[in-house]
């Protein structure tokens, strides 16, 4: 049975001066410069870096959200995390976690988690985590029990990479794997997503490949991919699938294909409500509004080997990096100018202006 232990709690003047520091020294010192990466224009000011404390480990290798939005972080050899008001809460192989690498999460509608591991896969009842109710390996069916990427696709059947053994899915009672011999370009397969018409989409170090539930077809870069590695995709509200690749960003709008940042290795790309597009790769991040690409705080960034983005429903935005462990990316507004975050509609960092952080900080101290 594996249980969720609390083993940091950053909580009065402590925890508020961890977030406000940064704030501030991002806020006055103009951290704000311009990138001279090619196919980008002027640097984002629209965003500010909060560095993430109290995680187990600084290699970090996804973020992502779960249904009440709080923030999970999967690390390289401290398991899994979860944030939830000021404490985080750990999970590893002690509490009975598969493996201490965390590479995926899952969140199902029925409100379970799947977690992808190094040595397996694990499934979390809702609605409490800390109730394993199965587990996954090789001996139960899998290619392999190492997951570097978790998706459902519209009929519910849960699908897992694997590097060098291909794909496996699960269709609530056994498991299949699927490798070149099916039709997938290549069996080092590195991520997965879904898209509302039921095909699931396969990033490899080989090219894309769709699966329909019926036939495979695959992408590489002589039809039209930046680059034959892709190491993510992710699917837009308008139905363009995009993909993370070694030679930059590709667009599919279904016919034809559009390279964004060409030449730049980029291991992560997500889409965002709005139709906004955000890549993180090696030592940067750029936000694609419609029109064209900004690179935001790269001088922060650049030095980093940046593994993972996820949107928050608030509006920041969670990057994960494996030397750096996690960062918030939220909205910078005039640090003197207060707006009401309730008001606008934003998270607790946004809006707020830094005299009412430090009121805040001073009144939970006391």
């Amino acid at each position: 049975m594996a249980r969720m232990r609390r083993r940091r709690s950053i909580g009065g003047l402590a925890a508020w001066f961890s977030v406000i520091a940064p704030v501030i020294a991002l806020a006055v010192l103009s951290p704000y410069q311009v990138s001279g990466q090619a196919n980008q224009g002027a640097g984002d000011e629209s965003y500010i870096a909060v560095p993430i404390r109290g995680l187990p480990d600084k290699m970090v290798w996804t973020v992502a959200f779960d249904h009440e939005d709080h923030p999970w972080v999967g690390t390289n050899r401290g398991g899994a995390t979860q944030q939830d008001d000021d404490t985080w809460l750990w999970l590893t192989e002690e509490d009975g976690l598969a493996g201490d690498t965390v590479k995926a999460f899952l969140f199902q509608p029925d409100g379970s988690m799947w977690i992808g591991t190094d040595r397996g896969i694990d499934e979390f009842a809702a609605p409490d985590v800390g109730e394993k109710s199965a587990a996954y390996t090789w001996n139960d069916g899998l290619a392999a029990s190492s997951a570097e990427d978790l998706a459902a696709d519209a009929n519910g059947n849960i699908y897992a990479a694997h590097l060098a053994e291909g794909v496996s899915r699960f269709d609530g009672e056994n498991w299949r794997k699927f490798t070149i011999d099916d039709g997938l370009v290549d069996n080092w397969v590195y991520s997965i997503a879904a898209d509302p018409s039921g095909k699931v989409w396969f990033g490899t170090l080989g090219g894309a490949s769709v699966y329909d539930g019926e036939a495979w077809t695959t992408y590489t870069g002589e039809n039209g991919l930046a680059g034959d590695w892709v190491s993510d995709v992710a699917i837009a509200p308008n139905g363009h699938v995009w993909f993370a690749t070694d030679g930059g960003v590709s667009e599919y709008d279904g016919m034809t294909w559009t390279t964004h940042l060409g030449g730049q290795h980029t291991r992560s790309v997500t889409a965002a409500p709005d139709g906004t597009v955000w890549a993180a790769g090696s030592g940067f991040v750029s936000r694609f509004d419609g029109n064209s690409w900004r690179p935001v705080q790269p001088a922060y960034f650049a030095d980093q080997l940046l593994t993972s983005l996820a949107l928050r429903a608030n509006g920041e935005i969670w990057v994960g990096s494996l030397e750096d462990g996690a960062t918030v990316l939220t909205v910078a507004y005039n640090p003197w100018r207060c707006l009401d975050p309730a008001q606008a509609g934003l998270g607790p960092l946004q809006g707020c202006c830094i005299l009412s952080l430090i009121k805040a900080a001073l009144r939970s101290s006391q």
